[in-house]
């Protein structure tokens, strides 16, 4: 019944794709980790991790054959979207070709759905803000240990502005959850702005005569 906000984040068909529930309201801000990725890339063996005992343990879900069902996926994050109270899910606009994003849409989700740019302005503030969530321990990844192999996996780039954005390190390296948490706690952040009034936003102003 807490409410929570989603980030989503699809790479391709072929790889790891992540929805993160950021539960900021809740004490210790709880993260919930979905992540699905296709049968044959577990059965391949090619990264460094053992996608099967993740698989075992619950912590992961696959799909049959060489690519991503889409309509399993939908399917399953209608269903979570059902069991928990999604205010918003963010996602990147430039990926929403896969067809996930028309399939969740159809599913009723499109008044939730949010475009999230990738950019490294609009990235830069949730990335800030998830760095001191995570330093001051006021976040728990509730011991997921796809998440918490993500996070060892981050590395920050800095643009002349401070601005930031997490980037892997190596090509088996994957960051696809923790990119989604960002959208998530970005998608939570702008929906906290949109909703203070303007007299919280502005200060006094005296206009000349």
């Amino acid at each position: 019944g807490q409410e929570c906000y989603g980030g989503l984040d699809f790479a391709s068909h072929v790889d790891i794709i992540a929805l993160e529930l950021y539960f900021p309201k809740v004490e210790r801000r709880p993260v919930l980790s979905f992540f699905w990725i296709p049968e044959a890339k577990v059965d391949a063996g090619t990264d460094i991790v053992d996608y099967k005992a993740w698989k075992e343990q619950g912590w992961l879900k696959t799909t049959e054959g060489e690519v991503i069902d889409i309509d399993y996926l939908v399917a399953d994050i209608l269903d979570i979207c059902r069991r928990y109270n999604v205010k918003n899910i963010a996602f990147d606009p430039y990926k929403a070709y896969h067809g996930l994003i028309q399939g969740l849409q159809a599913g009723g989700l499109d008044n939730i759905l949010a475009e999230f740019s990738q950019g490294i302005k609009n990235m830069s503030e949730p990335t800030k803000e998830l760095e001191r969530l995570v330093t001051a321990g006021d976040i728990d990844l509730m011991g997921n240990p796809i998440l918490e192999w993500m996070f060892r996996n981050c590395m920050p780039y800095y643009d002349p502005n401070d601005n930031i954005k997490l980037f892997k390190g190596r090509a088996r390296n994957k960051i696809d959850g923790v990119v989604a948490l960002i959208n998530a706690v970005g998608g939570y952040m702008a929906l906290q702005v949109e909703e203070k009034p303007i007299y919280q936003t502005h200060t006094l102003r005296i206009l000349p005569w």
